[in-house]
């Protein structure tokens, strides 16, 4: 939590780089602000924790513009479990780290409709 505490309360543009990272789409491009927005926020910081790097700031090469659209690709691929920060070494429970990186990239998909609500998030993690 010490890195989202530091962001917060550091300079306007620390500020900026924590809203729009967590930022729901339909509320980023047109101001429209639903009651699932918190649902992607929550996706993000939960990839976040899970990568334990930034979505901001982690770009594995020039083909992908952050850690979610790496992760999204990388699911595609079948390859989600690369997402997984590696220092977990064998303290990792595989199928609970999949299951909950599904449910993350469902908390941020671009659409609000297709988020599901937040107690279905707790139901499935």
């Amino acid at each position: 939590m010490r890195s989202v505490c530091v962001r917060i309360f550091g300079s306007e543009e620390e500020k900026r780089v924590l809203y729009v990272g967590y930022m729901a789409p339909e509320y980023a491009l047109w101001g429209c602000l639903t009651y699932k927005a918190d649902v992607y926020s929550f996706g993000v910081l939960a990839l976040e924790i899970a990568a334990g790097k930034s979505n901001m700031t982690y770009r594995p090469n020039e083909k992908f513009v952050c850690l979610l659209d790496w992760a999204l690709v990388l699911q595609k691929q079948g390859k989600l479990k690369e997402v997984v920060d590696a220092t977990l070494g064998s303290n990792l429970n595989e199928d609970e780290a999949l299951r909950m990186l599904n449910v993350v990239l469902l908390c941020t998909s671009p659409s609000p409709a297709l988020r599901p609500t937040i107690s279905a998030v707790g139901n499935h993690v």
